[in-house]
């Protein structure tokens, strides 16, 4: 599907008022869209210590470590885990549906 497709179904699905809808695309396919694109390159190419090898690469409390990287399959548990504070709500379904889904894979 090409991204303007894409766009459009999203849009739809999540009911977002026409006119955001509009102002969003034009925004991301326009100077400033490009303007935001580039600045966003510019904080990649600059990351420390460890300068990123590929993309997506994770940044936590904007360092950037090759270790870090191993939690790409698993970041939302990683995250979840690494929260000082209270839990977010989002973790607790989280952990919960992992749960159910490992209690369904014992039983069969």
């Amino acid at each position: 599907m090409d991204p303007d497709a894409a766009f459009l179904l999203c849009s739809k699905k999540k009911k977002l008022d026409q006119t955001l809808s509009i102002a969003i695309y034009k925004c991301a396919n326009g100077v400033e869209g490009d303007l935001i694109q580039l600045q966003m390159a510019e904080i990649t190419e600059n990351v420390k210590p460890h300068p990123h090898y590929f993309v997506p690469w994770i940044l936590i409390n904007d360092l950037s470590t090759a270790q870090l990287q191993i939690y790409q399959n698993g970041l939302f548990n990683f995250l979840c885990d690494w929260h000082r504070g209270s839990v977010p709500k989002g973790c607790a379904e989280f952990t919960n549906l992992f749960k159910q889904r490992k209690n369904l894979q014992f039983k069969k």
